[in-house]
């Protein structure tokens, strides 16, 4: 267990994976957004073809600092380390994956970076889904009804992937060059992550998979905090730019009176001028 001002995180040997997120806010009750993410399931888990197939479900040794995992199959290492930033919502997790062999490997697999979130919100499925933000700047949205359909979307040039509920984000932004991103719907849980694809990998090379993981309420404040490309997770449609605005002024008037109220009183008689 790993235990910060913001976590409770839990991890299994099962695959080397997290397999429950508390989430500690001081706005809200704290909430468990993930919990009992086994296998697949798991954030940070790897599963894929070949020799990595069933990678999810095989045994990790965990170090005593629970903040690294290793494993050895078919004369590949494959290791996982978590680092929680201090302050705020915010882990860097990496995958590095070591060809022991003499022959060249050719890998293909998946990196489960999202998975659950929240079973409180079941009754509210019209608001969980995945968002893929691109480097152009535009925004897909999965709706979470799609996952059953286990997408794979096959396009590079990704900025970041996100997993939200009504309050809550998972967002990864990843530090490497993704073959694309994967949803699928395991035992009724939505479940997201990178897809690598076609990895070569040479005799005595280690290639190293990292990413900056967001995890935490999805408020303006702590994405920007977080890495401002976050910031784009908060999406009000067509309207996002002129929420993001009166969002602004909202803070501004809070951060002189500490009242809300008053706040929104002020950001009335703004609109009223206008």
């Amino acid at each position: 267990t790993i235990e910060t001002n913001r976590y409770v995180i839990d991890s299994t040997n099962i695959g080397g994976s997290i397999n429950r997120i508390e989430i500690k806010d001081d706005q809200r009750l704290d909430m468990l957004l993930v919990d009992n993410a086994v296998y697949k399931a798991g954030i940070f888990a790897i599963d894929g073809q070949g020799i990595l197939s069933g990678l999810s479900s095989q045994q990790f040794e965990i170090n005593e600092d629970a903040k690294s995992f290793y494993t050895e199959r078919n004369n590949l290492r494959i290791e996982k380390k978590i680092k929680v930033l201090a302050d705020s919502y915010m882990l860097w997790a990496s995958v590095s994956i070591t060809n022991n062999s003499s022959l060249m490997q050719v890998l293909s697999f998946d990196i489960t970076t999202g998975s659950s979130i929240s079973n409180k919100e079941i009754y509210e499925s019209r608001f969980t889904g995945a968002d893929v933000l691109y480097k152009d700047g535009k925004v897909k949205r999965i709706a979470s009804g799609n996952f059953k359909k286990h997408k794979r979307l096959y396009q590079n040039n990704l900025e970041w992937l996100a997993l939200k509920n009504k309050y809550y984000s998972i967002i990864a932004k990843p530090e490497f060059i993704p073959s694309g991103v994967f949803t699928e719907d395991i035992n009724g849980v939505p479940v997201i992550g990178f897809i690598v694809d076609n990895e070569q990998l040479a005799p005595g090379q280690t290639k190293e998979y990292s990413f900056l993981m967001y995890i935490g309420p999805t408020e303006l404040r702590e994405l920007e905090k977080a890495d401002q490309i976050f910031s784009k997770a908060l999406n009000f449609g067509i309207l996002t730019n002129i929420c993001l605005v009166l969002l602004s002024i909202l803070r501004f008037f809070y951060g002189i009176f500490h009242n809300y109220g008053v706040a929104i009183l002020l950001l009335t008689c703004c609109i009223s001028l206008l």
